[in-house]
């Protein structure tokens, strides 16, 4: 779906794959995945735990970490 819709993204809520947050940065940029903490159902700290020590760029973090939603924010039109 993220290859066929542009404005599919994937929240990393329950991401929980080995190396899966570097995977789809690489195949698809970090513009596509949004944080999602998955709480209250789930703790909080463990996607950020992911998130921080993944093996991608600082600025994809920072992307992904609350940069892509505010960007798909200030686009919207009301």
């Amino acid at each position: 779906m993220v290859e066929k819709y542009p404005n599919v993204y994937v929240d990393t809520a329950q991401y929980l794959l080995d190396g899966g947050i570097e995977a789809f940065v690489r195949d698809y940029g970090p513009s596509r995945m949004l944080f999602g903490s998955g709480f209250p159902d789930a703790y909080f700290g463990g996607m950020m735990l992911a998130l921080r020590h993944a093996e991608i760029s600082e600025e994809a973090k920072e992307a992904i970490s609350g940069g892509n939603l505010e960007r798909i924010l200030q686009e919207a039109q009301l």
